[in-house]
């Protein structure tokens, strides 16, 4: 079996700024792979887990080309966060960012399969061609149109005065 690296990323969700020392926990099942806390700048280690051959991905009717681990993430002051499903692929880093949320409880985030190996109702069907939509008034230009000029409204931050100003588009 191959295999791939994931990664996980905190932040806090209020400031944005990296969660230092924050506990992570990889698991497969019952089995815990890493127990890893997070560095200065909120990202843990790069942690190699098996994932099945790349080669997977290239063809239909093959078996699921990625593997599926649990992580649990917990911080001092923060929610504890359960990602459910985190997805690894062969020979690719998965970089997991989750933004924490101050306070007490717990986030479970479940990672669905993608529609091509979940068990999804099948899509409605449409009709083929379908009706054209009554005018608007608008009017749609069959080829893309760049104007020579160009009104533009700027308001600076620091006055209150505005001012209207036309760009010349061939200087662009």
């Amino acid at each position: 079996m191959a295999s791939g690296i994931l990664q996980v990323e905190l932040y806090d969700e209020t400031i944005a700024e990296p969660v230092v020392g924050a506990r992570v926990t990889v698991q497969s099942g019952e089995e815990v792979l890493y127990d890893v806390y997070t560095n200065e700048s909120g990202q843990t280690v790069e942690m190699e887990l098996e994932a099945p051959p790349a080669e997977y991905a290239l063809e239909q009717n093959e078996p699921q080309p990625y593997s599926t681990y649990d992580i649990t993430i917990t911080a001092d002051g923060y929610e504890t966060v359960r990602i459910i499903g985190s997805q690894v692929f062969a020979d690719a880093i998965a970089l997991q960012r989750v933004y924490m949320i101050p306070g007490i409880g717990e986030n479970i985030i479940n990672v669905p399969p993608p529609v091509l190996w979940g068990d999804y109702e099948p899509k409605e069907p449409e009709e083929e061609v379908k009706p054209i939509p009554e005018e608007t008034g608008f009017v749609v230009l069959d080829r893309v149109v760049i104007p020579e000029y160009m009104a533009a409204y700027i308001r600076s931050s620091y006055s209150a005065v505005c001012k209207d100003l036309i760009c010349d588009m061939t200087t662009i």
